[in-house]
């Protein structure tokens, strides 16, 4: 689980594709997930031990993402409540999606992400 947890806090996006990045993130999580054991599913602990979890995995994936999206990180910190993982990088990816459409994705190296 050391291992696991080390390699979640060390991930950043980099040179990598937000989806690639996310990809990867999801993997370390799903593989931290298969050594945890859950609450029962129907207990007021598990709905707030998974609330927590999801929360962390929200912050985890926003601080490994490149500061060129130190403004949409921001307006996902700011949504009250704050989105799920999965709709955050669906606005990350969106985001990313558009920047490539107007040639403004500095620091993303395409053939460097194509084969990561």
């Amino acid at each position: 689980m050391y291992g696991i947890q080390r390699e979640i806090v060390n991930l950043t996006q980099g040179a990598m594709f937000v989806a690639i990045y996310y990809n990867k993130l999801k993997s370390l999580w799903d593989e931290l997930s298969s050594l945890i054991s859950l609450p029962p599913p129907d207990s007021v602990v598990a709905k707030a031990y998974l609330d927590h979890l999801n929360q962390q995995k929200l912050l985890q994936c926003l601080m490994g993402l490149n500061d060129t999206y130190s403004m949409v990180r921001s307006q996902i910190l700011l949504m009250s409540p704050l989105p799920s993982v999965k709709q955050a990088y669906s606005v990350v990816n969106q985001d990313e999606s558009q920047r490539i459409l107007i040639g403004t994705n500095v620091g993303l190296d395409v053939t460097t992400t194509l084969y990561a």
